[in-house]
Parts: structure tokens; C-alpha cells; sequence
């Protein structure tokens, strides 16, 4: 959702300046959603402190005091966060403490990727299929295995697909728009033949009555459904499926899909002779990401599971073929 001005809901000394600060960031083109939800958490640790046209040192040290159930990604965000409201504050003639460059947390990357197997994949999609209707959720049978199809044939970011509109999908040509996702990026995708079909069925059988702006994956109330619901979801699918659901940084997770589907991708093209200099930026394009990157860590992954197309890929990258695989961002 797009964050606007009648929504802010702040209620310390900082409002004015969080109010502006956001408002700037909005301007700029960026959507600042996660970080709103961040701010009101801010606003109110900041009642117990002199806040007045101020940012104080004793504020800034307590809010981005790593907490234990905090990963060091959560820390790392709330540092910058901040330091970008006091820069903001510090432009506008504020008294600011801006938390310094050299104690700012490292990212780091505690999950490998987990690639399912063509057979695990058939478990997973057989036992959406298999879903009946819940009392909470009538059309939940029908939503879901068109939903989790998008994100394995598709390779599109469970946000991604919980964001769209009934709008964004041409059913005339069968092409999905996704638009301003993450890097504000759009991008187009095509459809196959059998993801055209399901979604000209599913557009009879869910979508009567939902107008353009509907969600295109419409919760029980009519909105998107969150996040988290699918994440559940989607562990509940994988212990029907007989694939044990490790924990946080084991997995397997919802954003495995994505990788799943890059893997799988790039197998099939190089299995079909396709070459490795071609099929890497179709990929890339199509995945949505912003540098060739972001897509070449699934070469060494494609290696490994699949060491029969090894031999095509050190031909055409060399030693420019990455040695491992840097674990990446839930929403890479």
C-alpha cells in the first residue's frame, strides 16, 4: 500500500520530523512502507526522551541496541533508518547524533539457498492441488495453486504476486506487469500456455465481481493477504508434502521458490544447448534484477546439482564461474 499523508500517525516530539522526513522520501519516488511501520516504532520509543528539534545521542546508542531476537539484518536497517532521519533533521537546522560509519553493523547472510528437486516440486504442487475449501477461506482451494504456481514458473517475489492488481494482468495476451517492485523496477512476463489457461479459468471462477483495482489474489476480506499468512502457509504445504521444514536459516523457504526456479531455468536452457552468454541476461531480465549479479550466483548452484552442464558453463564464463554461492536477501 502507498503510505499517504491523512494515514500518519505519529504522536512524540519527532512526528514533525518523521511526517517531513517520509514526505521527502515519497517525492523522491520511494515507497517507504516497511520503514513507516519502523517510525511508528520510533515514535513512540522516543516519549521517553527530549526530542524537541533534537536527536540525542542516549536515543539513537537504545534504539539500535541489538536486541536478541533481532538478526543482524534488522539491526543493520534500523542504523541506517536512523541515520537517514538524522541527516534529514540535520539539513533542518536540528541537533542530531548521527551514528557513525565505522560502528555500523556488516550484513551478513545466514541462509544458503535450498533448491528443491524436480520430484519435491511435484509432492509440493500435488498437495496444493489436493487443498479443499476452509472455513475462514472459501476460495483458498482455488487461489493458492495458481499463486504458488506464479512464484515457481514464474520466479516472481511472493510480494511481488500478493502486490497485484487484477489490472496487472493482460488476459488478452497473457503478460503479467509487475511494477515498481524492488530497485523500483518494472518488468513484463510472459506466460506459458498452461499459466494462460489457469489464469483465464481462475479469472471466471474467483475474479467475477472484482473490478481492476481488486487484488488479483484477494485475502478473505478482500485485501492482499500478508505475508506471513503464506509463509505459514507454505510450511504447512511442505510438512504434507514430506519435506521437513528446518528453521529460520535452514528453510526450506517461500523465497526458495524463486531460487528454485532460477536453477531449474537455467538446467533446462543449457540441457536444451542453449548457451550460457545468451540464457544468463534473459534470466536476469526476467528475474528482475538490476546487474547480471544478481542472476550468476545461481550458475555455481546449477553446477552443483546438475554436474553434467559443469563442463558447457566453465567453457563459456572460464574463471569468472563463482566458487560459492553468497546466501542472499529475502527479497533479492
Amino acid at each position: 500500500m502507498q503510505i499517504k499523508e491523512k494515514d500518519y500517525k505519529f504522536i512524540s516530539s519527532l512526528s514533525q520530523w518523521i511526517i517531513g522526513f517520509l514526505e521527502e522520501k515519497h517525492r523522491l519516488g520511494y515507497k517507504y512502507e516497511r520503514e513507516y511501520f519502523e517510525l511508528k516504532n520510533l515514535d513512540r520509543f522516543s516519549l521517553n526522551y527530549d526530542c524537541i528539534d533534537r536527536l540525542p545521542r542516549e536515543l539513537v546508542l537504545a534504539w539500535t541496541q541489538r536486541q536478541a531476537n533481532h538478526s543482524p539484518q534488522t539491526t543493520h536497517s534500523k542504523v541506517n533508518l536512523i541515520r537517514q532521519l538524522a541527516m534529514f533533521m540535520s539539513r533542518n537546522g536540528c541537533e542530531v547524533y548521527l551514528y557513525p560509519n565505522s560502528m555500523i553493523p556488516k550484513r551478513t547472510y545466514e541462509h544458503s539457498p535450498y533448491i528443491f528437486s524436480h520430484d519435491e516440486i511435484r509432492r509440493v504442487f500435488k498437495t496444493i492441488d489436493s487443498l479443499s475449501p476452509s472455513c475462514f477461506s472459501i476460495r483458498r482451494h482455488l487461489i493458492l495453486p495458481l499463486l504458488f504456481r506464479l512464484l515457481y514458473c514464474c520466479g516472481i517475489r511472493a510480494s511481488e504476486a500478493l502486490n497485484l492488481k487484477v489490472s496487472d494482468i493482460d488476459f488478452e495476451h497473457g503478460v503479467i506487469f509487475i511494477h515498481d517492485a524492488k530497485d523500483y523496477r518494472d518488468r513484463l512476463i510472459p506466460l506459458n500456455q498452461d499459466l494462460y489457461q489457469r489464469c483465464m479459468d481462475y479469472k471466471e471462477y474467483v475474479l467475477s465481481g472484482f473490478g481492476p483495482e481488486g487484488y488479483f489474489f484477494p485475502a478473505p476480506d478482500g485485501l492482499s493477504y500478508h505475508i506471513f499468512t503464506i509463509r505459514k502457509t507454505f510450511r504447512d504445504i511442505l510438512w504434507n508434502s514430506g519435506i521437513s521444514y528446518g528453521g529460520r536459516n535452514v528453510g526450506p523457504r517461500l523465497h526458495d521458490l524463486r531460487h528454485t526456479f532460477a536453477v531449474h531455468s537455467l538446467q533446462k536452457l543449457l540441457e536444451e544447448g542453449k548457451r550460457p552468454a545468451e540464457v544468463l541476461p534473459i534470466l536476469s531480465t526476467y528475474m528482475g534484477h538490476k546487474t547480471y549479479k544478481g542472476t550468476s550466483k545461481y550458475l555455481h548452484l546449477t553446477s552443483e546439482l546438475y554436474p553434467e552442464i559443469l563442463e558447457k558453463m566453465e567453457a563459456a564464463f572460464g574463471g569468472l564461474l563463482p566458487e560459492r554461492v553468497e546466501a542472499d536477501e529475502q527479497t533479492d
